[in-house]
């Protein structure tokens, strides 16, 4: 096999979206699956203490989850999937905070899905604008490789 093929670079809204998209997979498979072994399946429990999840969340976050990884594969659809998480996520902090979101499982404006999806969505924004040109970084994969220094010498 040759060695000499290069690898085509990820930008950091690419692997952001990718990192994020597994996140979500693996916490919204957790939430189903202790949701599924419970005798009766409760709508305001969770597998964290803080966090209240019921299924539908934990579907919606699957999807999520699937469509980010999806759109890892090139920096126009990534950048694209951040904008539209950014505004769905900004939109339900919105929501959340003015307590308009009960039927969507917040239960009010000091609920923590408040401030995860307010992170999420600064997050998102992020790497749709100004993290999208930040690749003067390399990656720890690609530090390892070029025998690059992994932290920036000042």
């Amino acid at each position: 096999m040759d060695q000499n093929v290069s690898k085509a670079k990820t930008t950091p809204t690419q692997r952001f979206i990718r990192s994020d998209g597994v996140l979500y997979i693996i916490l919204a498979l957790g939430a189903l699956a202790f949701e599924w072994v419970r005798p009766v399946p409760s709508f305001a429990s969770g597998p964290l203490a803080v966090v209240v999840v019921n299924p539908w969340q934990s579907l919606i976050h699957l999807a999520f989850g699937i469509v980010w990884i999806y759109c890892a594969k090139s920096e126009r659809m990534a950048q694209t999937a951040c904008l539209l998480v950014g505004v769905a996520c900004a939109l339900l902090t919105v929501l959340g905070f003015l307590n308009l979101a009960g039927s969507l499982g917040i239960s009010g404006p000091a609920a923590p899905d408040n401030f995860l999806h307010l992170c999420t969505a600064i997050l998102a924004f992020y790497y749709a604008t100004a993290g999208a040109a930040d690749t003067s970084t390399p990656t720890l994969l690609e530090a390892s490789e070029q025998h690059l220094p992994v932290w920036p010498q000042s």
